[in-house]
């Protein structure tokens, strides 16, 4: 699945082996996984579902933890 933001054309692509974002004013891709108990880390590292709500933040859906 592929999000593009129309303000700062973010690339976002779910997987299912995490969420990858492209940049490519500056040619850069950042990877983000499932990473022990933190909260600041998706919930699962398969992807299914991306999101942009109103005030810009990206909701992302995986398979077994939910959003």
């Amino acid at each position: 699945m592929i999000s593009k933001s129309p303000r700062n054309i973010i690339i976002w692509v779910g997987t299912f082996r995490g969420l990858d974002c492209y940049d490519p004013t500056i040619d850069k891709w950042e990877h983000y996984t499932r990473y022990g108990d933190s909260p600041n880390t998706l919930s699962h590292h398969s992807v299914l579902s991306l999101h942009k709500d109103m005030q810009g933040n990206i909701w992302v859906g995986t398979y077994y933890g939910g959003v």
